[in-house]
């Protein structure tokens, strides 16, 4: 359980400085709207929540949902997420804030690791 744990943290450091090498934006004065990314599994694919957030956000935002059903932090699966053409959209959305919601399909049993 530990291997894991430890596993998936690495993951995500790694996805996380993978989306900064990529060039995402921190901030983008030529927009007044304020592009947001979720990044995720089937959860962010089909949860809702993206669109939720973009309601709650209102027009100064722009939320984009880039989840992958299947998907994982772990490059050592069938299913990266960073493999993923939705990885790419993300990137070319140029999002301002970045929400990573990956993790679930990595912690599960049966997923045969390289």
């Amino acid at each position: 359980m530990k291997k894991t744990r430890l596993l998936i943290s690495f993951s995500v450091i790694i996805l996380a400085l993978s989306v900064i090498a990529y060039g995402f934006s921190v901030i983008d004065a030529n927009t007044n709207v304020t592009r947001v990314a979720c990044i995720g599994d089937s959860i962010t694919q089909g949860s809702g929540y993206p669109d939720r957030l973009q309601e709650l956000l209102g027009s100064d935002y722009e939320v984009g949902n880039f989840g992958v059903d299947g998907s994982t932090v772990s490059q050592e699966t069938a299913m990266p997420y960073m493999r993923q053409d939705k990885f790419i959209d993300a990137m070319e959305f140029k999002p301002d804030i970045v929400i990573i919601m990956l993790g679930t399909n990595d912690a599960n049993p049966e997923i045969n690791y390289n």
